[in-house]
């Protein structure tokens, strides 16, 4: 072979190994890209999971933290309603206090009336039958001193005292003088 076929050959094998060598290069930049590539999108998925994962837990504690308040609100609500029950029975137990010590005064009252009443009655009565026996006795002594003339004087019997009249309204009896 001449020197300038030699040359054109070796110029190809050349070119080749060039050719060779960018296509192995190529090759080995397109594996690391697709490396690259697949790493990029496991960590793209590591952290999309990790950002699921936290705002799934964040979901589950706002729930819980939402229950918990309900659940309080819940009691909070049922001890207003045990306390407003219990004021509204007492209130009305007051009432009826109130009802049942208006109607004992009342009655108290009532009962001072009717014996003050009851003792104003006894004392009319024994006054009056005081003066009836009063009247007995003067028309006793009349007739006594009609008779007396004709028959000596009997004793006269006490007459009662003024201050054993309002004794005798309680007592319901008189006393001697």
């Amino acid at each position: 072979m001449s020197v300038a076929a030699f040359q054109l050959q070796q110029k190809r094998r050349r070119e080749e190994r060039a050719l060779q060598g960018t296509l192995e290069y190529l090759g080995r930049q397109s594996r690391t890209e697709h490396v690259n590539c697949f790493e990029r999108k496991g960590e793209s998925l590591k952290e999309s999971r990790k950002k699921d994962g936290t705002a799934e837990r964040l979901i589950i504690e706002e729930t819980e933290h939402l229950h918990q308040r309900k659940e309080d609100l819940k009691e909070l609500y049922q001890k207003e309603r045990e306390q407003w029950a219990s004021r509204v029975e007492q209130s009305i137990q007051d009432d009826k206090n109130k009802v049942s010590d208006d109607i004992r005064t009342r009655v108290l009252r009532l009962k001072e009336a009717r014996e003050q009443e009851r003792k104003r009655f006894v004392k009319d009565s024994l006054e009056r039958q005081w003066r009836d026996g009063q009247d007995e006795l003067r028309s006793l002594k009349s007739k006594e001193q009609v008779s007396s003339k004709a028959v000596p004087s009997l004793p006269t019997p006490p007459l009662p005292c003024s201050h054993l009249l309002l004794s005798a309204s309680c007592s319901g009896g008189f006393g001697g003088c």
